[in-house]
């Protein structure tokens, strides 16, 4: 999947249960001046819950 803007971007889906899920980890890497805080926004996120600021095209699996 890539990101909706013209930049490129990709994450991962991962299917865990027989569920995919997208997982950017990217988006989830915390500033160099909050080292310590873990995010947690993007994993194991919906269509629906991803679909705020990511867009992809229909060859990739949907999750359900």
């Amino acid at each position: 999947p890539t990101r909706r803007s013209s930049d490129l971007h990709a994450w991962n889906m991962v299917r865990l249960g027989g569920r995919w899920r997208h997982v950017d980890v990217t988006f989830d890497d915390p500033l160099p001046d909050s080292s310590e805080e873990i995010i947690r926004d993007y994993f194991m996120l919906t269509d629906s819950q991803i679909r705020n600021d990511h867009e992809w095209d229909s060859r990739y699996p949907r999750t359900n």
